[in-house]
């Protein structure tokens, strides 16, 4: 599988990584956008981290969409798997007992 990665600054010194996996048997490409954009940061507690992903499956059928955020740790905070989905809506408020550091949001 390949990766993409962004950036998004959650609180002080907090981040996002964000990260678009495809399968190496086709050639999906994936749009997204994400608020705030990088290197602006999102308050931790409370702020918004909103994302938009959109699949392009170029003719493959997919079997599902996982979309994930992981703490600095690489532990899950956040899933939702979507059977046979090609996009997906994300608006995730940052909890009260989240720490500050790096954020992976993954497609």
């Amino acid at each position: 599988m390949s990766a993409r990665q962004w950036l998004v600054r959650l609180g002080v010194g907090m981040l996002f990584s964000c990260a678009a996996l495809l399968t190496a048997d086709a050639a999906p490409t994936i749009d997204y956008t994400i608020d705030p954009e990088i290197p602006d940061h999102v308050e931790n507690p409370g702020g918004i981290f909103t994302a938009n992903c959109s699949v392009n499956t170029d003719g493959s059928t997919p079997d599902f969409l996982v979309v994930r955020i992981k703490n600095p740790n690489e532990a899950i905070v956040s899933q939702v798997v979507l059977p046979e989905a090609t996009s997906h809506e994300l608006a995730w408020v940052v909890p009260s007992d989240m720490v500050d550091g790096t954020y992976h949001y993954e497609v």
